[in-house]
């Protein structure tokens, strides 16, 4: 029997905000707009906290909603999820409310999709601050809960939601991240031409994300400085993105270097000035000790640069054959990825071929077709 789409969708938007687009701002993005388009037939309700840019709005068959308190604080979470969001919901009379950023409303009692892209607020303290933590920990069940499906981004965290919050196994559907067009390799000269304009021609490794405990900065940070110490090459460390949650600690090493003047800091960037980051990169460094998917990553394989990442969590998963896999607490171990990157240009070789093939799986056009599936099911 032929399942009929829905035709009236209410989804949360509140994560695509011009220019300050993040991981879960980029997953609805993509996703959101390919439904949009694809399926003329329905009418989709895009529910803001706040004024949004027009370029949001991906068709006729959009009616933008904005809808206060501007929630980003766990007090206003709590308005705008539990309060604001049913009554304009009770207005919209939607067949499902989708909401792609973690959060939803229990108290709406129609259909619900959720998407939970990672749980390290509930397998790490200090992750987020105690009050973010509290509400995560205490909410997350009950969203699980009340939610008809949820969508993740990873297996591993798959396993994390049925392993944590005992969630049905049939109840989480998962669809990966993928990497936008920006990403993708560059020529020898390109590369050549580049590190000349910006690291005068010189290597370098790359970081790319926002600076947090759970990204392992200092240990990156100490493991450069031994492969600069034993190697004395002249490689330079980028770090591209924020600084976004304790990262006094962070700021603290970078004073103290030996080889500061190797570093570059850059703050979070368009897609396009990153691509030319990291696809003249000799490899992305990412030793997070846990990550839900790890973006990065795949922007990294797309982009013809190989990787080394931690051997934990979600990142073995989606490097696939791409990558030197290392355990994030061990400096000497991360130090010895670099060298051997460094040095060792058919094995480069090999991991970019095998970059190359893994990523096809990494498709936006193939996730929101996985989600809208499951939608058409409910």
């Amino acid at each position: 029997m032929q399942t009929q789409s829905p035709q009236r969708i209410a989804i949360n938007t509140r994560a695509l905000i011009k220019d300050r687009l993040d991981g879960i701002g980029w997953f609805t993005y993509h996703v959101v707009k390919r439904w949009v388009e694809a399926n003329p037939e329905v009418h989709f309700y895009f529910i803001f906290d706040r004024d949004f840019d027009a370029s949001f709005v991906f068709g006729k068959n959009v009616t933008p909603i904005v809808i206060y308190p501007p929630a980003r604080h766990p007090i206003l979470w709590y308005l705008w999820y539990e309060w604001a969001v049913p009554r304009i919901l009770g207005r919209i009379k939607p067949d499902i409310f989708v909401s792609l950023d973690t959060y939803t409303s229990v108290r709406w009692k129609g259909k619900k999709v959720t998407a939970i892209h990672d749980i390290a607020f509930a397998l790490f303290d200090g992750q987020v601050d105690s009050l973010t933590q509290k509400f995560l920990r205490f909410f997350t069940p009950k969203y699980i809960f009340h939610s008809d499906l949820i969508v993740t981004v990873s297996h591993s965290t798959k396993k994390d939601l049925m392993q944590h919050y005992h969630c049905p196994e049939d109840k989480i559907v998962v669809a990966h991240n993928a990497p936008s067009y920006d990403y993708k390799p560059l020529s020898a000269g390109e590369i050549r031409d580049f590190k000349s304009a910006n690291t005068n021609g010189n290597d370098y490794f790359i970081f790319v994300g926002s600076i947090h405990p759970r990204k392992n900065i200092v240990t990156l940070l100490k493991a450069f400085e031994q492969f600069k110490t034993e190697t004395k090459s002249f490689h330079k460390l980028v770090l591209i993105g924020r600084m976004s949650w304790q990262y006094d600690d962070v700021n603290a090493y970078i004073s103290t270097m030996k080889f500061h003047a190797d570093l570059i800091l850059i703050p979070h960037s368009s897609p396009s000035i990153i691509a030319q980051w990291m696809a003249s990169a000799t490899a992305l460094l990412m030793v997070s000790y846990y990550e839900g998917f790890g973006v990065p990553i795949v922007e990294a394989l797309a982009s013809g640069t190989p990787v080394i990442c931690s051997n934990v969590s979600s990142m073995p998963e989606v490097a696939g054959g791409g990558a030197l896999l290392v355990d994030p607490n061990n400096i000497g171990e991360i130090s010895a990825a670099m060298q051997t990157l460094a040095t060792d240009n058919s094995l480069r070789t090999t991991l970019i071929q095998s970059g190359c093939k893994h990523i096809e799986k990494y498709k936006w056009s193939s996730s929101s077709e996985i989600i809208w599936d499951k939608i058409r099911a409910l």
